[in-house]
C-alpha cells in the first residue's frame, strides 16, 4: 500500500488533500527517499510528477548515492508505474489509519522514554494526543478565501509588514509579514547572531516599530545576546554600558518591553507550539532552529530536520506570526561571499523548501580591505522575488549591520 500512496502523491491535488497526514517514517528505505523528492517538487512545481521526473530529480538531488542505491530508487518506481491505480477515496482512508497507527506508535516510544527517567516528555505526550484529535478538520470548519478583489487588495494593505532595517537588504526585501517564515544561516562566528540581534534591536528595528519579539537560544546565554541588543539599539560598546549603566539602562528602556529573551536548551516543537499560544509574539526568532527537539523516528539527520522545520512552518501560520530560525552554513560556506541555501548544513533542500525566505551571510577570506564587510545572499525569495547579493557592513561590537 505504500508503494499506492507514494504514487498517488506525485499528483497536486491528492497531495494538497493529504500531505498533513503524511510522515516520512511511513515509508521505508527507498520510498523514504521518493517521498523526500515529491516533498520537495512540490514545492518547486506546481502541477503532477511523472515518475521520470522523480527519477531525475533523486538524481541530482542525491549526487553520492551508490550505484547501487540509484538503482534500487529506480527498481522501485518502475514497479510504481505499472501498480494499478485505487480510488482516492480508499487511499485516503487508508492513510488515515497509517497516520493515527504512527501516532501511537510515537506515544508508545514516549511512554518508554517516560519509563527510562524522562518525565519532561509527557509534555510531548499531551501534545502528540491533541495533534492527533485535531489531525483531521471537517471540510465544513474550513472557510474559502474571498474572490473579491477590493476585499483582498484590502486585506493586503492592512497586513503589517516588520521592515528591515539594513538599508540594502530593504530595496529588495521590504520585510516579513505573520504567517512567513525566513531562515538565516551563516558559518561560525561570521555574525548569525549579529544579524537578527541588529534586526531585532537597532534603530528602526523590529522593536522600534512596535512588534513584540520573543528569542529562544539553545547557543549563545540570553543573557549575553540581551547584552548585545542593549548594545544595539543604544550605540553603545559593552566596556561603554559598564562605565554608563544608568544612561544605557534608560535609553534600552524605550524598546525593552517589546523584547523577550528566553534560555532553553531543551525547547521541542511541542513546547514551542505552547509557547506561542499562551505568549502570542508578532515574531519569533529561534536561536538555532536545528537544535530545537522533535518527536518521532528518523533514520537520517536531513528526515530530522525536515520535520523541524516543516512543523516551525505551521506554527508560524498557526500562531499568526514572523518566525526566523537561524542554521550553521556547511563548510562549503567558508570564506565564501556568496552563500546559498544548498551550503546549509546537513541540509541542501529539506529545510529550505519550507521558508518563504533565506538570507546566506558570507565573509570573503580575503582581507584586503574591510574585515566588517559582510554579504547577503537571498537564494529563495517567495515574498518580492528577488534573488540576489547585497553588501553591508558589521559593527561587531555595537551588532549593527550597516549599509
Amino acid at each position: 500500500m505504500e508503494q499506492q500512496l507514494i504514487k498517488l502523491l506525485m499528483h497536486r491535488e491528492f497531495f494538497n488533500a493529504n500531505k498533513h497526514r503524511v510522515m516520512r517514517s511511513m515509508f521505508p528505505n527507498e520510498l523514504g527517499d521518493l517521498y523526500d523528492v515529491i516533498m520537495d517538487s512540490h514545492t518547486s512545481y506546481e502541477r503532477d510528477l511523472s515518475s521520470q521526473e522523480v527519477r531525475e530529480i533523486y538524481r541530482v538531488s542525491n549526487p553520492t548515492a551508490t550505484r547501487a542505491k540509484r538503482d534500487a530508487v529506480a527498481e522501485v518506481l518502475s514497479d510504481i508505474e505499472h501498480l494499478p491505480n485505487i480510488g482516492t477515496d480508499v487511499a485516503t482512508d487508508v492513510l488515515n489509519k497509517m497516520w493515527q497507527q504512527e501516532i501511537g506508535r510515537n506515544i508508545a516510544d514516549l511512554g518508554l522514554a517516560i519509563m527510562e527517567g524522562s518525565p519532561e516528555k509527557l509534555h510531548d505526550i499531551k501534545s502528540l494526543i491533541e495533534k492527533s484529535e485535531k489531525g483531521f478538520v471537517p471540510e465544513d470548519e474550513l472557510t474559502p478565501v474571498t474572490t473579491d478583489v477590493n476585499t483582498l487588495l484590502e486585506h493586503v494593505d492592512n497586513e503589517d509588514c516588520w521592515e528591515f532595517n539594513i538599508p540594502s537588504l530593504s530595496k529588495s526585501v521590504r520585510g516579513g509579514k505573520a504567517g512567513e517564515f525566513m531562515i538565516a544561516f551563516a558559518r561560525p562566528e561570521i555574525g548569525k547572531t549579529a544579524f537578527y540581534v541588529s534586526l531585532v534591536a537597532s534603530p528602526n528595528g523590529f522593536c522600534s516599530q512596535g512588534a513584540d519579539v520573543h528569542i529562544i537560544t539553545n547557543e549563545e546565554p540570553a543573557r549575553r545576546t540581551m547584552l548585545r541588543a542593549v548594545s544595539a539599539y543604544t550605540g553603545f560598546t559593552e566596556k561603554d554600558i559598564y562605565n554608563n549603566r544608568s544612561q544605557a539602562s534608560e535609553k534600552f528602556t524605550e524598546i525593552s518591553a517589546n523584547i523577550t529573551m528566553i534560555d532553553n536548551v531543551d525547547a521541542s516543537i511541542e513546547w514551542l507550539d505552547k509557547y506561542c499560544q499562551e505568549n502570542t509574539p508578532d515574531i519569533l526568532v529561534v536561536d538555532q532552529l536545528d537544535k530545537i527537539n522533535v518527536t518521532g523516528t528518523f533514520a537520517r539527520t536531513d528526515e530530522k530536520l525536515r520535520s523541524i522545520y516543516t512543523k516551525y512552518r505551521e506554527i508560524c501560520k498557526r500562531h499568526n506570526l514572523f518566525g526566523i530560525g537561524i542554521s550553521q552554513a556547511s563548510a562549503d560556506a567558508e570564506g565564501k561571499t556568496n552563500v546559498t541555501y544548498a551550503m546549509m548544513e546537513n541540509s541542501k533542500t529539506g529545510k529550505a523548501a519550507e521558508a518563504d525566505l533565506i538570507i546566506g551571510i558570507g565573509k570573503s577570506d580575503v582581507t584586503d580591505n574591510d574585515d566588517k564587510r559582510r554579504y547577503l545572499t537571498v537564494s529563495k525569495n517567495k515574498l518580492t522575488g528577488f534573488h540576489g547579493r547585497v553588501v553591508c557592513n558589521l559593527d561587531t561590537e555595537m551588532s549593527r549591520y550597516t549599509a
